[in-house]
């Protein structure tokens, strides 16, 4: 039996597995034959062939998990990219400009391909930066300027920052955050190329008013937030969720069958308008159990039963909803809290107990 050698992330020879499987001659599209063990059909219909398959490091028994939490942005409800990230990145555009913000703004079109989580950006200095896990600079941008080798060795001399340094710097580390960075990019490159603005080493100067890249970075997260709490990013959204929200039929059958092995809950910042138009979207299929769940408030406030509560397809698959939490800070850039998710687990395995 010849081997197959696995793939690693420079592999640029055949992939044997990529084809396509005939199921009545057993063999593959190009007409090479294949091992035995590799063209069966699944002993069960929950056994995938290798093509569909998940490899991991490490093996764990759902078996034995008495309790699965999800959170629903991003999670359960999958936005659909770039039209999420568009009207994001518009809505956020908008409020700048009310602000204040030149109105030139509006000539950026939002562009999916720059933005990339886990960029960080330089307060001080106001870069985007992708750095390695041990903080070493790998691409360093002013706007959609890339600098090179020596303009960044003469902002960061050993081509290094402090991550932990959150005062400086700023991870965008959530898929809500891709909007915020290529905003961040087009300020930043609006003042860069407008002659009315001189550029200085921690920020942008126009006759006597001085305006930081700090000040830039701050203008921006209040307006992402007010977009997201008071604007009208939730209310476009719930308008029109097909077109930006993505729907699955497969996840009320996984969320039935967890269900059946132990308690599944909902954990969300979003109040329980959205919350219930996204969940009745994603939930709304034919199948799946009758309504059989809690509901709860505000976190951590007691749950009640709500045996009356027809038509809200997302209560038949959680015990329990905890709307409008509070994001949890756990980890303040040295390490991470223990103590607060141990608290917060305790009251929510609390709720699931009442």
């Amino acid at each position: 039996m010849d081997v197959v050698t696995t793939k690693g992330p420079c592999y640029e020879g055949p992939d044997l597995y990529q084809n396509t499987f005939d199921a009545e001659t057993q063999e593959l599209k190009n007409g090479e034959q294949i091992d035995s063990y590799v063209q069966t059909e699944p002993a069960t219909p929950y056994k995938r062939l290798p093509t569909s398959r998940v490899y991991v490091n490490r093996s764990l028994n759902l078996g034995k998990i008495k309790c699965f939490g999800f959170d629903m942005d991003y999670t359960l409800a999958v936005y659909k990219t770039p039209q999420y990230e568009e009207l994001g990145f518009e809505l956020t555009r908008e409020r700048l400009i009310s602000c204040g913000y030149p109105e030139a703004l509006r000539k950026y079109p939002y562009d999916p391909q720059f933005p990339l989580r886990g960029l960080i950006f330089d307060k001080h200095l106001g870069t985007l930066l992708k750095v390695d896990t041990y903080g070493n600079i790998l691409t360093c941008a002013q706007g959609f300027r890339f600098l090179n080798i020596n303009e960044v060795l003469e902002m960061y001399p050993n081509k290094f920052i402090q991550v932990g340094d959150v005062k400086r710097f700023y991870i965008f580390n959530t898929l809500f955050n891709l909007p915020e960075i290529y905003i961040q990019a087009c300020v930043v490159d609006l003042f860069h190329k407008d002659e009315t603005y001189r550029k200085k080493q921690t920020g942008v100067q126009r006759d006597s008013i001085m305006m930081s890249y700090a000040t830039i970075h701050s203008d921006i997260r209040a307006a992402v937030d007010y977009i997201h709490i008071h604007g009208d990013l939730k209310k476009r959204t719930q308008d029109n969720l097909s077109r930006y929200v993505q729907r699955d039929s497969r996840l009320p059958l996984l969320l039935d069958r967890m269900a059946q092995h132990g308690k599944v809950f909902l954990v969300t910042n979003s109040d329980f308008p959205y919350t219930d138009k996204v969940m009745t979207y994603l939930f709304d299929f034919p199948h799946g159990p009758q309504v059989r769940s809690f509901v709860c408030g505000k976190f951590p406030l007691m749950c009640k039963q709500i045996s009356n509560y027809g038509g809200k397809y997302q209560t038949s698959y959680f015990e329990i909803l905890i709307i409008k939490t509070d994001k949890m800070v756990v980890n303040d850039g040295k390490h991470v809290c223990y103590e607060l998710l141990q608290i917060r687990m305790k009251k929510i395995i609390s709720l699931l107990n009442c």
